[in-house]
């Protein structure tokens, strides 16, 4: 089920790059074509370099630094955790990666109907997605998880395991209720929606 969802996700992104800049083919992480965008996503949007080092589950499987330094080993207990999390994870990584390159290709468009194209073009393109990102989309990172979800212990691990996907609504809510008392009731409407 968590794999079907994931593609949804773009959804919530929507107040940020409308649904107009979406086109069929943006689903695709296959081909040269893909790897180009995959590349150029990575480049001008580092969070989803930080996304790309948590994986699809709920502990970074290898510590930043360690993604940073390129090293890929380490105890036998992580090396088994990593292998584990790797085989059981592919798919959603890859939902993740289709969802996430689709809204990569929305901000890209967006950025070229404002008139910019090449380096202008990706930075404006990897701002967009970024903001998008970090408003509506649910990513593990301990410089994305709120305070409660950091706690390292086992109770708070416990009590807060399937939290990010309600604390991304309630902060998506709570942008929109700021919104409108701002007086952009179109952008506040939308991020309530």
């Amino acid at each position: 089920a968590v794999v079907v969802q994931r593609p949804f996700s773009i959804c919530r992104a929507f107040p940020y790059i409308e649904a107009k800049y979406l086109h069929p083919g943006d689903f695709n992480i296959i081909g040269k074509n893909a790897k180009r965008d995959i590349e150029l996503m990575h480049k001008y949007a580092p969070v989803s370099v930080i996304k790309d080092a948590g994986g699809f589950d709920m502990g970074s499987r290898l510590s930043h630094q360690d993604y940073i330094l390129g090293r890929r080993v380490g105890t036998w207990k992580q090396v088994a955790d990593a292998k584990i999390s790797e085989i059981t994870g592919f798919l959603a990584a890859k939902a993740d990666l289709t969802a996430w390159t689709a809204m990569w290709r929305m901000a890209v468009r967006k950025a070229q109907v404002q008139g910019l194209t090449g380096e202008a073009m990706y930075q404006r393109a990897g701002q967009l997605f970024t903001k998008a990102i970090t408003l509506t989309q649910v990513y593990d990172s301990t410089l994305s998880r709120p305070g409660a979800m950091r706690g390292g212990s086992a109770a708070s691990n416990a009590a807060t395991a399937f939290m990010s996907e309600p604390l991304t609504t309630l902060s998506m809510a709570m942008d929109g209720a700021k919104e409108i008392k701002n007086g952009n009731k179109a952008l506040g409407g939308t991020i309530m929606a």
